[in-house]
């Protein structure tokens, strides 16, 4: 199965939905280990969508996910 962009974006959005920037700060090892294998498949799916090109268009839509749940990283 082929994956193209529209699918990575479409599963960015569903993993930042799921996802707790601050997990790394969790006492619970099994909660620290569930947003770590979240936050490698988001880094993975940021660099397939941004290989293409230089414009960051991954990233940013990252922090805007982000900021709409309201975390600021900026």
């Amino acid at each position: 199965m082929t994956i193209d962009k529209t699918d990575a974006l479409r599963e960015l959005e569903d993993l930042v939905e799921s996802f707790d920037p601050y997990y790394s700060f969790s006492d619970d090892h099994t909660v620290w280990s569930k947003h770590q294998e979240i936050s490698d498949r988001i880094h993975a799916v940021i660099k397939f969508i941004d290989q293409d090109n230089n414009k960051e268009e991954g990233i940013k839509l990252y922090h805007q996910l982000l900021k709409k749940r309201g975390y600021n990283l900026n």
